[in-house]
């Protein structure tokens, strides 16, 4: 992975991945981890018509980001939401 070439278009980085449902209740098969230099990191989306889960990270942790992904691990995406429909907790997980 070229990390120069992902940080040299002056906007936000983005890293897009693709896999399968880690369950059977399951619907994501795409993920977009978003980098943001200056902002507020907006909430994770989930975008259910196109099987999409959207992270957004501070650009500071795009390295340490990079790295995880890089490690030989399964690499799981979890996202919980309440039942009220928000969405409380997305997180990238690494297993060995």
């Amino acid at each position: 992975m070229d990390r120069a070439a992902l940080l040299r278009n002056g906007g936000p980085a983005r890293l897009q991945l693709e896999g399968a449902p880690g369950s059977p209740g399951s619907i994501v098969r795409r993920a977009e981890l978003v980098f943001l230099s200056g902002l507020a990191v907006p909430l994770p989306e989930l975008d259910r018509g196109r099987r999409l889960m959207r992270l957004y990270y501070p650009m500071e942790e795009f390295h340490h980001v990079v790295d995880v992904l890089a490690q030989r691990a399964q690499h799981f995406f979890y996202l919980w939401r309440p039942g009220d429909g928000g969405c409380a907790l997305a997180m990238l997980v690494a297993s060995r």
